[in-house]
């Protein structure tokens, strides 16, 4: 069934060890804390509401402050990663000069590994690879445990975050890699000139003969978005993979990778219902005034997935500057960080104490969703689904 994430522990030994930590530098984190400005002095984020800092997060943020730089890989695009990653970081932390580097998941990884494999040691931080940088990464020893990077107690523990656990990527400890945003993630768009929306309430209605010759979809067997939504359905008890088979093999469905032309076909009413097609693009499209649109996912009774996007964040083994990535970690999580990054982008973060107002598929507190694009979900893309949808296609009726 679902896979469910972990849930962060409160009281694990990381945390244990910091606490311990208390007695021995409370009278310097005192000190430290009255010599400080009052913008950062408070140990913990500005306008937060948090708990007051521990000891050992004064600890951590004096030694952040002597090292004065943080280094961030992101493959988040370099405007909307400046105003979400950088600026609202140095305006937090001013003593804590941000070195940010923006590029593609897949030129992070290359970069990282190549830098790596010649001994050099830059980033601190990653935010955007999830499954990738797992899969390139994890098995050699190149990521961290985060959980006990988690210092701040707003951040700790899972308590302000959706249904109440932090939301890992990892299949198995350690915990290295965390999602903060997430998104449910439509999958069926239509033509709302020529489609009564009401009439698909599940995903099985898409196998109607009605629809044959009419669905468009993504080709996913080429990475990129719509990937996770099939996933979902492929993990679905009450669709699983014979539904996969059968919406590749008995629809006569014509593939992609164009979301642009899709959305176009799907405007004309060459096709009347589309699979997988990019949300943003879709919704850009619309509202420019195309007629189309998304089945609402609540009105499926088989839900959708979760989907996290870039927002995730994880970290190498021995970071050149690990206690300013601990800061730039706390805060990235904390309420103030997360709010600056869903200002920005316009996705929902995991935190629930961040309002929502005006963003679209929002997750409902309390519903089981299925990330699917966790550890163990993405690696069924490249050993079950890309087979089952090739064999699928190569064994649908031709001409019909």
């Amino acid at each position: 069934m679902a896979h469910r994430m972990r849930v962060g522990g409160r009281f694990s030994r990381a945390w244990q060890a910091l606490i311990a930590m208390v007695v021995t530098v409370s009278l310097a984190a005192c000190a430290q804390s009255q010599a400080r400005p009052s913008s950062s002095s408070a140990g913990s984020v500005a306008g937060s509401g948090a708990a007051p800092a521990s000891a050992a997060w004064q600890q951590i943020l004096a030694a952040a402050k002597k090292e004065g730089t943080v280094t961030l890989y992101s493959a988040t695009t370099g405007d909307q990663g400046r105003a979400a990653l950088v600026e609202p970081f140095e305006k937090a932390y001013p003593d804590i000069k941000l070195q940010a580097n923006f590029t593609t998941n897949t030129d992070l990884i290359a970069r990282v590994a190549a830098e790596r494999q010649a001994g050099k040691l830059i980033p601190d931080v990653f935010v955007g690879p999830g499954t990738s940088a797992i899969t390139a990464f994890k098995a050699s020893g190149g990521l961290s445990a985060l959980e006990p990077w988690l210092v701040l107690p707003e951040v700790a523990g899972g308590g302000n975050w959706l249904n109440g656990h932090l939301w890992w990527m990892d299949a198995a400890e350690p915990m290295t890699t965390l999602a903060f945003q997430g998104q449910v993630q439509p999958v069926i768009s239509y033509n709302k000139n020529l489609v009564d929306p009401k009439q698909i309430t599940s995903y099985m209605n898409l196998l109607d003969p009605k629809w044959k010759g009419k669905i468009v979809a993504r080709d996913v067997r080429v990475p990129g978005p719509g990937g996770p939504q099939i996933i979902y359905l492929y993990r679905r008890p009450d669709l699983g993979p014979k539904y996969v088979e059968r919406l590749f093999s008995e629809t006569n469905i014509t593939l992609s990778l164009d979301a642009r032309q899709m959305i176009d076909w799907l405007a004309q009413g060459r096709f009347l219902l589309g699979v997988a097609i990019n949300s943003r693009e879709l919704r850009d499209a619309a509202a420019q005034g195309l007629p189309v649109g998304f089945i609402p996912t609540s009105q499926l009774k088989e839900g959708a997935d979760l989907s996290n996007g870039g927002g995730i964040v994880s970290a190498p083994t021995q970071p050149p500057h690990p206690n300013a990535a601990k800061v730039y970690l706390n805060w990235l999580l904390s309420k103030d960080g997360q709010t600056a990054w869903q200002r920005v982008t316009n996705i929902p973060s995991l935190r629930m104490d961040v309002p929502k107002d005006g963003l679209e598929d929002v997750p409902t507190p309390g519903v089981d969703y299925v990330a699917s694009s966790v550890e163990n979900f993405s690696k069924l893309m490249d050993t079950d689904v890309k087979p089952l949808i090739t064999k699928a296609l190569d064994e649908a009726p031709k001409g019909s």
